[in-house]
Parts: C-alpha cells; structure tokens; sequence
C-alpha cells in the first residue's frame, strides 16, 4: 500500500538530491513548473533516496519513492515507509551533516591507497562484450587498448 505525505516548501525554501540525471533540473521547487521524479526505478542511472534544502531540512528513506514539487508544495510517496523529514539544521551544510552522521557516517577508514595513485576512469561500459557475437568487438579492444596504455 502507498504512502504519501506532503510538505509546504517554507518561502525561498528549493532542494536538492535524488537522482544524477535529473541535475540540470535542480534545484527544485524554486520555479512556478511542476517537477515529478520518480526514484523507484533508477535504471542506468545513480542516485539515492535523499533530499536535502536550503533552509535546513532534509528527507531520507531507505527504500525508493517519488516525489513531485507543485505550487509551493512537495508530494512524497512511497510503497513501504511512513515518510518523515528532518528540520532545524539553518541551512543546507547543517541539514547534510546531520542527515550524514545518522543515515550514511563516515567509517573512519582511508580510501584503498591504489585507487588514489592513478586516475580512476569508469570504461567498463565501452569494454563490454558484444551481446550477440560474444566477444568484444575490435573496435573496442583498440579504444579499451589506447586507454589503459595511456596509464588511465
């Protein structure tokens, strides 16, 4: 069963968060124009279910929801959890640090030295094997090939 609730932006009040795609269209909730987000099926994309505003609030659940930001208004729903925010941080830096240290803290632990040494590029996607012949295509090797001699 679908839960929802709906929060009234305070004056000036926008947000941030979600998925990455959906960059550019952020901040939300600043504009006259309704925006609709659904994180529920993020396909390829990354993204997490966090919001976090300007004026010191944020919203956290730990499974995916949707959300849509109309007249002054943001309508949150989601399949399992009662929806809850947090308030009373003044501003975004304030609202992230605490949203951080209760839903996603730091472990206290450096990065893995190798990952720091060289710079890290994701190709995987363009090393991937060709679904149909299954093997990778020449065209990849050679790219793939150029981009790890390049020490990338």
């Amino acid at each position: 069963m679908k839960k929802s609730v709906e929060i009234k932006l305070l004056p000036g009040e926008v947000w941030w968060g979600g998925a990455v795609h959906d960059g550019t269209r952020m901040p939300y909730g600043g504009a006259d124009d309704a925006v609709a987000v659904n994180l529920t099926n993020l396909l390829e994309n990354s993204g997490a279910p966090f919001l976090v505003s300007n004026r010191g609030r944020f919203l956290w659940l730990d499974q995916p929801f949707s959300f849509v930001f109309r007249s002054g208004i943001m309508s949150i729903e989601s399949e399992e959890e009662i929806v809850r925010h947090s308030e009373g941080f003044a501003n975004l830096p304030g609202a992230y640090r605490q949203a951080s240290r209760q839903h996603f803290p730091a472990q206290g632990a450096c990065p893995i030295r190798s990952h720091s040494r060289r710079p890290n590029i994701a190709h995987g996607w363009k090393c991937t094997m060709s679904r149909r012949r299954k093997k990778r295509l020449p065209t990849q090797w050679r790219y793939c090939g150029t981009v790890f001699r390049r020490a990338f």
